[in-house]
């Protein structure tokens, strides 16, 4: 329509479109418990027998607070040699990690038996000792994004965007035009974010596109 048509109800009209990016900062609300097991290397020595021990993976080794850690492979620790009459220790290394994760288990250089042993004369002779401390061990509580946090902050932005969108049209109005009521479409283009669910974070930014 060109003109106003009283005979054909018809009006002259003229599309305007406006598109923006509308973002914002929302906390998380969500929990969740998070746990690191410590570990750390020792070297395992046989002062037993002058014959390799094969010892499996998951090897138990006790620290004397009673602290379990498990070998990460087999192993084989070599025979000791004798010298000048004297039987001579030898050695092989190994990593271990906590049976149980916590900062309990973050613990100083020291001493491990062999719990496998217990009763039996290989007990003392074989023995693991640790060099360096054990590192890694935590259990802590940390933020997380929840599907309910994103909806609610989709929801946000949408109603903020819309009403931008709404004013940046009005804007652009030629003269003697106005915007008829319900003549106005409005649509989330695109939801700008990397963040999902269950991320560990304690506030998220979230961007939506609109088009009106």
């Amino acid at each position: 329509a060109k003109s106003i048509s009283l005979a054909n109800l018809s009006l002259p009209g003229q599309p305007l479109k406006v598109e923006l990016i509308k973002g914002g900062l929302y906390p998380s609300s969500g929990e969740k418990l998070v746990e690191g097991r410590a570990k750390g290397i020792i070297r395992v020595y046989n002062n037993y027998s002058t014959q390799p021990q094969i010892l499996v993976a998951r090897t138990r080794f006790l620290s004397p607070e009673g602290r379990l850690f498990r070998t990460t492979k087999r192993i084989v620790v070599p025979g000791a040699k004798y010298e000048n009459g004297k039987l001579i220790p030898s050695y092989t290394e190994v990593e271990v990690v906590a049976a149980e994760p916590g900062e309990e288990y973050n613990i100083g250089p020291t001493t491990f038996s062999i719990p496998g042993f217990a009763g039996t004369p290989k007990y003392t002779g074989f023995y693991g000792k640790s060099l360096s401390p054990m590192t890694g061990g935590f259990k802590k509580s940390v933020k997380v994004v929840t599907e309910e946090d994103i909806s609610r902050a989709k929801e946000d932005i949408k109603k903020k965007a819309f009403a931008e969108a709404k004013e940046k049209l009005a804007k652009q109005l030629p003269a003697n035009y106005k915007i008829l009521e319900g003549s106005i479409n409005q649509e989330v283009v695109e939801t700008l974010s990397s963040i999902k669910p269950g991320m560990e974070s304690d506030s998220f930014i979230l961007k939506i596109k609109v088009r009106a």
